[in-house]
């Protein structure tokens, strides 16, 4: 009986986690699908439905990631709505910190916005 109950038990133990492994690869699967579609979302809403801003590029520096010898970086941007400021990465190494730029950006949700071009 023991042996039975004991048998039992282990094969509970492994159901719950090979359950919670698949669950862990799902949610990384479904992660990096993310990453990949949020820019592709991204670029659809903002070309439908943005708005324009001045910015003007600041002293916080973006370094890539993948540099650590030659430490590369662009500068960031910042702008205001409604009173409220937000900062985003330029992704151009030529701008300057006082250079302004103009954004275009979501009226409803303005973390999505992108840098048009500089003047």
């Amino acid at each position: 009986m023991r042996s039975n109950r004991k048998q039992s038990n282990n094969n509970i133990i492994g159901k719950i986690i090979e359950f919670r492994g698949l669950l862990l690869f799902g949610l990384v699967v479904i992660y990096f699908l993310f990453i990949i579609i949020r820019g592709e979302i991204k670029d659809a809403l903002l070309d439908n439905s943005s708005k324009k801003v001045e910015a003007v590029i600041i002293n916080k520096k973006n370094f890539y990631g993948n540099s650590p010898v030659s430490q590369d970086f662009t500068y960031s941007y910042k702008f205001k709505i409604d009173g409220e400021v937000f900062i985003s990465d330029s992704h151009d190494k030529k701008l300057k910190i006082g250079d302004k730029v103009i954004i275009e950006y979501l009226p409803y949700y303005p973390e999505f916005n992108r840098m048009m071009h500089k003047y």
